[in-house]
């Protein structure tokens, strides 16, 4: 297949997607207006409750993660950890789905129960590793050699004495 032909069908293929997107629109369009009103607001009611489940759900999800993060350094667990292996069947929830901090304190030491492993020491589960800071700053130049003229300078090069400055 030469490199003229493989443009040739791709632009083709471009241009059937374009043409089957746009009768689809048309499609969904005539459909549309095929509803009547009560049918339009019943299909849009469908449309909300749907958005709004899903918001509920990510809303209980984030409300859930939240309590886990805070309640777990006060366990003693890692707070990353505690969030993938909690069951949260476990937590209970008020009216308003958000979850019971007692609830979530039981279930994180079940959890510790049920793995001793996952315990920390306290103020450790917030302490990134980082590598230690040497206890001397570098000098530029070495320490060692404070006082002391660099080994390369310009006035050491070959020539460089020779340079005067314009007067």
């Amino acid at each position: 297949m030469s490199v003229a032909e493989a443009r040739r069908l791709r632009d083709e293929l471009k241009q059937r997607r374009e043409t089957e997107a746009a009768a689809q629109a048309e499609l969904k369009k005539l459909r549309d207006a095929q509803l009547t009103e009560e049918q339009r607001k019943e299909q849009r009611l469908s449309e909300l409750e749907k958005e709004t489940l899903t918001y509920q759900r990510e809303r209980q999800e984030w409300l859930l993660d939240r309590a886990v993060l805070v309640a777990a350094p006060k366990v003693g667990i890692e707070p990353e950890l505690a969030q993938k292996l909690i069951d949260l069947s476990e937590i209970e929830t008020n009216q308003d789905g958000e979850p019971k901090a007692q609830s979530v304190q039981k279930a994180l030491e079940k959890l510790l129960e049920r793995y001793p492993q996952l315990a920390v020491n306290p103020g450790q589960h917030n302490q990134q590793q980082r590598p230690q800071a040497p206890a001397v700053r570098p000098t530029n130049p070495p320490g060692s050699q404070v006082g002391q003229q660099p080994q390369y300078s310009y006035k050491n090069r070959p020539g460089w004495g020779a340079v005067k400055k314009p007067s």
